[in-house]
Order: C-alpha cells, then sequence, then structure tokens
C-alpha cells in the first residue's frame, strides 16, 4: 500500500517557521496531533486548526453513525467563535459559542463589556436556519438577555425576569405596597414603597392622629446599604402634607406643608360657590301662591332658593329654568313665581319649588335627572366601612328622600366636620356633623332625622361649575330673564321703566313703543306681548333706551316627537336646541279628583317609568320600556333638549296598549 507523508513538526516550530502550505496541503503537528490544511494565501498562524477530530475518530467508528467533521464544527456548539468590535451580532446566526472581551464589544450587543452569546437555529428545517434564529447573551455579573428573528428581521433584546430582579423590582419600587398598624413605627419604614393606614390605626412616630399614607423615597442608589438620605412624605386624609429626611444623626423633625383643613380642596370650594348663591337670603317681591293647607312655601326673608322642584312637571330650575331666571322672576311681581300654582296643582306650592331629588342629581354632576326612586339603581352603594371613604357629592338615600355630603374637611387634631344639605318641600337646610354623628344617619339614630339612611355614590360623580347669574332687572319676562320660549308662545315682558323697547336679533335691531302692544294685568303688574315682533326660532336681546344689561330670550322650535312601538324619530327641531335625554312616561286609569304628575289623557294619570331613560345619541332610536307594557294602559315618551338657557321638552305621541 502507498504511504502519503505529510508534512509534520512541533507546534513551536510550525509557529516559529510560519510557512505557508499549498492549498489542500495538510500540516501535522506532532505533539498535539492537530492538522492544518494550506490554502496557499494564508501563513500557518492565521489558518484554522481542523475542529473536532477525536470525536469524529471516536463516533466515525460506529457502523450506526455517520457524521462529518464539517457537521460538528459548524452546526454544534463545538463552533467557537472570538468576536472583535467590527463583528456585528446581526450577522451571528450559526450554531455556536461566541464571546469577546470589555474591549471588543461587537455591534448590537445588549451589554457593554465582557460577553457570552449562544446562538440557536430552528431546530428541523436547514432552509429556514437563518430564518428563525435566537440569540442568549450573558454579561459579566449572569445577567441574561435574549432576542429572536423571524422572516428576517431581529426583534428587541429583552430581559427574563430573575428572582432576584423581581425581588429588586419589589423592595426598591413603588410596587411594594404595605398597610400599617398602630403598633409599626414609621421611624423604622426604610425600604421605598408605598404604606397606608386609618384613623383608627395610626403608626408610632406618624405626623397626624387620623389616615394618611406614607412615600419613602431612599437614596439615588438602588443597591444603597445604608438608611440615611431617605425621605418620607405623608399626605394625610385632610388634603395636608407633612415631609421629613433622615441623615446619619437620624429622622429629623416633620414640616408641615401644601393644604388641607376646612374650604381648602378644589371640590369644596366649587360646592361652596354653588351653595354661597343657592342660600341667598331674598325678599319676595308679591304674595306667592299657598297649597291647599295653607302653607306658604315663601313668606317674608328667606335663606335659600327654591333651585329644583318636583320635575314631572317641569318647571324645576337649573333642569327647566336656570339659577338667573329665578332671580329676575323675584323681581316681577306679574311673573309666573307669584301668579301659578306648582303645576297648576297648588296642592304643592308655588312654580318655583324644591324637591331632593333634583338638587342631588344636579349637584353630583348628572346630566339625567334621576328620582329619588332611581337613585339606588344609577349610582353604587358604598359599604361604610370607615369615615375616610366619605366625598363631596355623596348622596345619603333612604325611600322617599335624599341628602348630598356638601363638604367634608379635618382639623388639624384630626376631627371631622362634614355638611350635609339637603331640600324638602319650602326648606333647604344644612347640618354639621363630626364622625359620630355622621354615622348615627346610617344607623338611623341622628336626632334630626332617625330614617335609615344610606351611602350612594354616583359613578361619573363631579361637582359642577356654578354658571355665572346674571340678569336684567329692567326687563323680565313672566318666566324671568335668561329663558326659552316655544315658537308661536305668547311672551310676555314686564318694564320696569321705559316707553320703548329694543329687539335685536344679533343682526337687526328694531326699537318699538310698548303702549302699541298687547298686554294683561297680573298682580298690577303690565306685562307686554313681544311675540309678533320676535322674528323667529333665535336668541334676541331686549332693552330700553338706558340699560346697560340687556334682558336675553330664546325662540326654539323642538320639532315632532314621532313614537312608533319603542321607536322615537325626532324630527323638525331648530338649530338652537340639541336633544339631551328622554323618559318614558306611563299611563294608568285614576279615580276621578285624582291628580296627574304628568300630563295624560281624562280618566288617566301620568307617571314616571322608573330607569326608562338614556341619552339621545340620534335623531332615531329605541327607548327603555322595562316592564311598562306589562302594567300601563299607555305610554309616550318625553324628550329633553339643551337650550342656552335651561332644558326644555317635547312630548310624543300617545300609544295606548289597553
Amino acid at each position: 500500500m502507498e504511504r502519503i507523508q505529510l508534512r509534520r513538526d512541533t507546534s513551536t516550530r510550525w509557529r516559529e517557521v510560519n510557512p505557508i502550505l499549498m492549498e489542500g496541503e495538510v500540516g501535522f503537528e506532532t505533539d498535539t496531533r492537530l492538522r492544518k490544511i494550506g490554502d496557499g494565501v494564508n501563513r500557518w498562524n492565521d489558518l484554522e486548526y481542523l475542529k473536532a477530530e477525536g470525536i469524529v475518530q471516536e463516533i466515525g467508528d460506529s457502523e450506526d453513525v455517520s457524521i462529518s467533521q464539517k457537521t460538528l464544527s459548524n452546526e454544534t456548539f463545538l463552533n467557537r467563535v472570538n468576536l472583535k468590535s467590527s463583528n456585528d451580532l446581526d450577522l451571528c446566526t450559526q450554531i455556536g459559542i461566541y464571546t469577546w472581551v470589555n474591549d471588543e464589544v461587537p455591534l448590537n450587543s445588549p451589554v457593554q463589556g465582557l460577553g457570552l452569546m449562544n446562538v440557536f437555529p430552528y431546530f428541523l428545517d436547514k432552509d429556514v436556519l437563518k430564518q428563525r434564529i435566537v440569540q442568549q447573551v450573558f454579561d459579566y455579573y449572569g445577567r441574561m438577555y435574549v432576542r429572536y428573528k423571524s422572516s428576517g428581521e431581529w426583534g428587541d433584546w429583552n430581559r427574563p425576569a430573575e428572582k432576584s430582579m423581581l425581588d429588586n423590582t419589589v423592595d426598591n419600587t413603588f410596587t411594594y405596597r404595605r398597610i400599617l398598624s398602630s403598633d409599626n413605627n414609621l421611624d423604622e419604614i426604610s425600604h421605598i414603597g408605598i404604606y397606608s393606614w386609618i384613623s383608627g390605626s395610626v403608626p408610632q412616630n406618624a405626623p397626624v392622629s387620623y389616615g394618611g399614607v406614607l412615600l419613602l423615597f431612599p437614596y439615588f442608589r438602588t443597591e444603597y446599604t445604608e438608611l440615611s438620605r431617605t425621605v418620607q412624605i405623608v399626605i394625610a386624609s385632610s388634603g395636608k402634607m407633612f415631609s421629613r429626611y433622615r441623615t446619619t444623626s437620624g429622622w429629623g423633625s416633620w414640616v408641615s406643608g401644601g393644604s388641607g383643613g376646612s374650604g381648602e380642596t378644589y371640590e369644596d370650594r366649587l360646592m361652596r360657590a354653588f351653595l354661597d348663591k343657592t342660600f341667598t337670603t331674598w325678599q319676595p317681591e308679591g304674595n306667592i301662591p299657598r297649597n291647599s293647607q295653607e302653607l306658604s312655601y315663601y313668606s317674608g326673608a328667606i335663606s335659600g332658593l327654591p333651585y329644583s322642584s318636583v320635575f314631572n312637571f317641569g318647571n324645576d330650575i337649573y333642569y327647566n329654568r336656570g339659577l338667573s331666571s329665578f332671580f329676575s322672576a323675584v323681581k316681577n311681581k306679574g311673573s309666573v313665581l307669584y301668579s301659578k300654582g306648582y303645576g297648576q296643582d297648588t296642592r304643592r306650592g308655588s312654580y318655583y319649588g324644591t324637591v331632593c331629588s333634583t338638587f342631588g342629581s344636579y349637584i353630583s354632576g348628572q346630566k339625567i335627572y334621576y328620582t329619588t326612586t332611581e337613585i339606588p339603581e344609577v349610582a353604587e352603594e358604598i359599604t361604610y366601612v370607615d369615615i375616610e371613604q366619605i366625598n363631596i357629592g355623596d348622596i345619603l338615600w333612604t325611600s322617599g328622600h335624599c341628602k348630598v355630603v356638601s363638604s367634608v374637611n379635618v382639623d388639624e387634631d384630626g376631627i371631622y366636620n362634614i355638611v350635609v344639605t339637603e331640600q324638602g318641600g319650602y326648606n333647604m337646610m344644612e347640618t354639621v356633623y363630626d364622625k359620630d354623628g355622621f354615622e348615627k344617619i346610617l344607623k338611623g339614630i341622628d336626632p334630626h332625622d332617625k330614617r335609615v339612611f344610606k351611602l350612594y355614590r354616583f359613578q361619573n360623580q363631579r361637582i359642577p361649575v356654578l354658571p355665572k347669574i346674571e340678569y336684567s332687572e329692567n326687563v323680565i319676562s313672566e318666566y324671568g330673564d335668561r329663558t326659552y320660549f316655544e315658537q308661536g308662545q305668547d311672551v310676555f315682558i314686564a318694564v320696569k321703566d321705559g316707553e320703548h323697547i329694543n329687539i335685536s336679533d344679533g343682526s337687526n335691531t328694531n326699537r318699538y313703543l310698548l303702549s302699541g302692544m298687547s298686554s294683561k294685568i297680573v298682580n298690577g303688574i303690565e306685562l307686554y306681548n313681544v311675540r309678533p315682533y320676535l322674528s323667529g326660532t333665535a336668541e334676541y336681546d331686549l332693552y330700553t333706551d338706558n340699560d346697560d344689561l340687556h334682558a336675553k330670550l330664546s325662540v326654539i322650535d323642538m320639532g315632532d316627537v314621532i313614537l312608533d312601538d319603542i321607536t322615537v324619530r325626532l324630527t323638525g327641531y331648530s338649530d338652537n336646541v340639541k336633544p339631551s335625554w328622554y323618559n318614558v312616561i306611563y299611563l294608568i286609569e285614576a279615580e276621578e279628583g285624582e291628580y296627574p304628575y304628568f300630563p295624560a289623557p281624562e280618566g288617566y294619570m301620568g307617571h314616571n317609568a322608573v330607569m326608562c331613560k338614556d341619552f339621545i345619541k340620534d335623531n332615531t332610536f329605541n327607548v327603555i320600556m322595562r316592564d311598562v307594557k306589562d302594567y300601563a294602559s299607555g305610554y309616550y315618551v318625553r324628550c329633553y333638549y339643551d337650550t342656552k338657557f335651561g332644558l326644555a321638552y317635547k312630548d310624543s305621541n300617545i300609544i295606548m296598549i289597553k
């Protein structure tokens, strides 16, 4: 057999001579038994050793195994590559182990120092090796980063959450939350986090004697070991803020800052602005109608406005007329305040009356008016645990009546002052409670009202900003200034001083002699009908020659409300109104002498269908009926429209069921 003689020498001599081998020529190191194959270009020291020779020899002797040296070298983790700063990890797609040192960090590395990377290709189909690849990088600290390549695009580097990392996150971020008790000591709180307590479990060394929340901020280094350079901030339930700083000598004193206490919160200021106007003292200009029991709703100097009324008649102030309308109506003895009973039902008092639920709905920011019966269905019942749950605008509810929490304040000693405001009949009043007194309301042992009340909160609860109150005292309509009239409706005005009236629609102004207008006398006051001089649906200014402040009114057209089964179609309404919401009115047979709450045909009474109301979002919509058809003799739909001066309504046709 012919023998092939290979060029051979020790590894040391090969490195020293460093020859160029011819292409395909094999060089053999006698001491290491490793070989290199020449390429006719590179010298010995620049050539790669043939890889995995020992393994090839060991595995290759088995009859059941056939594996090439190339496969072992390039497609297993025997592929070892030392990378330089000129290399790009985006191009490292061959299975193997890649390493680099601190000053040779390759491009697109997730670490900026020493690193080791494993590359895992897709395990089955060799044709997609370059499409589905995972790279796994470890840094000097053992932290791991991974990314995935699919369809030719590398994803972002991600760092899997290790236990140490999760522990550090909990202990050193505001993810750490803890409830404290009176056994805890704030001096010993050192971990960044959020801590809280209630008034009955105030921890030691707290700056307040009632509920609060503690935020702790440590020294800026995440691996801090000392407790100095730490800040504690306490926000008390009163809204007042306290802070202190820890040095190497211990905690400093608490420093008070921020606001808090009585009348300081934004919600409290909004509520108080409204109530200050509501409790304005006013003097009726004439005799206001009495009810059937001869009880006067308003007499003498009165503190408090009839800001709302039983909405069924559509005569309430906010949902139908504005506050400016009421103030000006007081100044006009010929207004409906002095001439009409409440919804033409003098058993109930004056045209502008009061009721608890309208007041509560408005002051809690509800655009839809909910009756007392409906409040438990639309608001969330609050299970009372502690006084700190109470918010401004919360509703205290019992069957047939509701009250509003109008102020919640805590003084420096942690003593609560809670103001409850209510309307009912012809009275509006406020009562101030401490914590124990407020809890008596919920237990039904309040000496002022021994009914058991529940606590409710509207989900979209907010305190509305009080609209500007401004009105003319010289030119006043019979419904007051800043109000609306339907097209075709007579518009009677009182003019205290002047012989002419100027009427402007913004584009044209005309001047008319009052003595030439038709008029009527109400309570000794002459009222002039200006309807023939209003050209159509628009907003009008009315004023005499010497008036600085103009009276304003709007003429509107609500078109038609057409009801077909449960479908409503709105047509023909003017541009100066906008459909807002609706409710369903059901009809039942009535005994003679019974007065309907809503307009109804003879022999029937009209009632509000509970929770059959919603916002109007389109000119055609289906109404909520619930079980109205099960007990009603008939029904119709009342649609409400936003005007600039209150809420107007239009009733649909009636559908009789039986």
